[in-house]
């Protein structure tokens, strides 16, 4: 539904298909109601089931990054489509846009922006931040139970140079989900610091090695606790394999349009064209093949997929015209 609502808008922006969005004006109507009913405990962020995201092997659960961050862009999709074709409720969606990525930069970012405030090498001190909003620029309240996560975050976490791929109640993951903070980047969710300090951390951990870009970093091992008996489906989601470790050229393109966002051009480039040899240097049966091994490289999955080839062609345009589009 998310990608639906982004779809239109990108048709109406690039394409002029305002008649599409009339035509369909109903259904996008309806699209976006079911997505507001997601949002369970009516805290403004969406909530999901395991394995309910694009990552159908993942145990990501509760308000995950991924999901809430495509919510912020779809609102704002929604604001403008209902300029087109007369949707309700169009300012509010912008309203609510503006209150899930104070939600995201509040609950899911862990500690302050930068290290700018710290008490020790590498050690930052989080900012007091009350659901009254103090010392956190005015910010909204977050209500009791979305305070107490965040206090129990900011206690067993401290800092963390990403957004956190999900949390629920009195739980989350402590990983780095590379596409849902890619994406947080490309929304605006993430402020020019944030932005800063995941794409540092992507090269510190070498995500685009070696294919860009891994799906997450470190891969989820057996026995801890985001670990599940249905990763070894067919030896699917084994450490360093499909969403667990594995390297998804799709989500590469997402990392490269990321890095134009942030200014960084050069980097861009030199990841733009690791994913040109990937895709391209492959026998031709193989080419944009669906994902590859994250520790060998080699390609598994299916060949010849069209949402590798796309973000490819994404990622080249960001490069070439030096903004995302």
């Amino acid at each position: 539904n998310l990608w639906s609502i982004l779809t239109h808008a990108a048709l109406a922006r690039h394409f002029e298909r305002h008649d599409l969005v009339r035509r369909h004006r109903d259904a996008i109507v309806r699209a976006m109601g079911w997505v507001h009913y997601q949002d369970s405990d009516e805290d403004g962020l969406l909530e999901g089931q395991e394995a309910a995201d694009w990552a159908d092997l993942l145990s990501n659960r509760g308000k995950v990054l991924y999901t809430n961050v495509l919510y912020v862009g779809a609102l704002r999709a929604y604001a403008a489509l209902a300029e087109i074709a007369d949707l309700p409720d169009g300012s509010a969606a912008l309203e609510r846009a503006a209150l899930v990525a104070d939600r995201l930069n509040r609950i899911h970012w862990v500690g302050p922006p930068g290290p700018s405030v710290s008490d020790g090498p590498g050690r930052p001190t989080p900012e007091p931040t009350t659901a009254e909003g103090e010392g956190s620029g005015g910010a909204r309240p977050l209500g009791d139970e979305l305070e107490r996560l965040r206090r129990l975050l900011v206690a067993e976490l401290w800092w963390r140079p990403y957004y956190l791929p999900w949390v629920a109640f009195r739980d989350f993951g402590d990983w780095c989900d590379v596409l849902g903070n890619s994406l947080a980047i490309l929304f605006g969710v993430a402020d020019e610091e944030r932005a800063a300090l995941i794409l540092d951390h992507f090269r510190a951990v070498e995500v685009m090695s070696p294919v860009p870009a891994r799906a997450i970093h470190p891969p989820i091992q057996p026995g801890e606790k985001d670990w599940r008996p249905y990763f070894r489906q067919g030896n699917l989601n084994l450490p360093d394999q499909y969403q667990n470790g594995g390297a998804w050229p799709f989500i590469g393109g997402f990392v490269v349009a990321a890095l134009v966002a942030a200014g960084r051009l050069d980097e861009a480039r030199r990841v733009l064209q690791e994913l040109a040899v990937t895709a391209l240097a492959e026998p031709a049966d193989r080419s944009f093949n669906e994902w590859y091994h994250g520790r060998t490289g080699r390609p598994m999955g299916k060949p010849q997929q069209a949402w590798s080839a796309a973000m490819f062609l994404y990622a080249r345009r960001a490069v070439l015209d030096g903004r995302p589009p």
